[in-house]
């Protein structure tokens, strides 16, 4: 029986919101140096993010630490507004980025219902890092979400495996390069006469089809770097002959998409529709 593997990236269930975080430091350097004008706070930061995402991108990777990346942020923050804040006052202003439990705990319960059907697999990836993942944990910890560790790094969410950039020092191309092969490594591995199957038939035993959103980052600068990461994305997953799926999250629900057996059959699908992936 042929197994069916949906791969999602839990950035797009869980949708981080940078125009808070700009919000959250323009506040909180307010508040510390009032005679700054709130409209030159905000330019200064709305500059400052963008630039710096070469950090987030080191970090992202696992080139930096937690430590060394908020350093690197505290110097650039405080070159562009001459205001220096704590590592605590940091990260209360970064984690204003992050959604409440409520809006993906949907997600979350569509996706788990998915994943426990016969032959059916869903797989989380993430271009992320320790900081945004200790949040998620502390989210599904205090909502009784069942989540495994190993060797006390996120391995899966209720059932669900999830592959982390900064555990694999993976960009997110090649992240989903390497949990494609490990599916297709590990269903043949449990399959002994897959291999010689797939050499008779035409049929696919394994069908894995990527789900993604649309790029709804509104940031020019972020926004240009998403979908340069998009594009090659959607490269690597034509070459692999992998489907895609753009997932419109104002107007279908997860578990309609999951469960839609044409969701798995889109061999049109362009590099430009492609590129759209979050």
């Amino acid at each position: 029986m042929k197994k069916i593997v949906k791969i999602i990236s839990l950035g797009d269930l869980i949708t981080p919101d940078f125009n808070k975080v700009i919000l959250a430091f323009a506040q909180l350097i307010n508040q510390k140096s009032p005679q700054l004008n709130q409209s030159v706070i905000l330019d200064a930061i709305s500059n400052t993010i963008p630039k710096t995402k070469s950090n987030l991108d080191k970090f992202n990777l696992g080139e930096i630490t937690e430590k060394e990346f908020t350093e690197k942020m505290l110097v650039a923050l405080q070159k562009e507004t001459n205001v220096l804040l704590t590592f605590e006052e940091f990260d209360s202003a970064w984690s204003a980025m992050y959604s409440e439990f409520a809006t993906y705990r949907t997600f979350l319960e569509e996706a788990s219902y998915y994943n426990k059907q016969t032959q059916h697999q869903l797989i989380f990836i993430s271009y992320t890092n320790p900081k945004d993942i200790r949040n998620i944990t502390n989210q599904l910890s205090m909502h009784n979400i069942p989540h495994q560790f190993e060797n006390n790094i996120l391995s899966e969410i209720d059932g669900m495996p999830i592959y982390m950039s900064y555990v694999a020092k993976q960009n997110k191309t090649k992240l989903l390069a390497s949990t494609i092969q490990a599916v297709n490594n590990s269903f043949q591995a449990k399959n002994f006469f897959s291999r010689f199957f797939q050499l008779i038939s035409s049929k696919k035993q394994v069908d894995i089809t990527y789900i993604c959103c649309e790029n709804a980052i509104t940031n020019p600068l972020l926004k240009a770097s998403l979908d340069q990461q998009n594009f090659e994305l959607g490269q690597t997953l034509k070459n692999l002959s992998i489907d895609t799926y753009i997932w419109n999250k104002a107007d279908e629900s997860l578990f309609d998409v999951l469960n839609d057996p044409q969701v798995s059959l889109n061999p049109e699908l362009s590099t430009s529709t492609t590129m759209l992936c979050n």
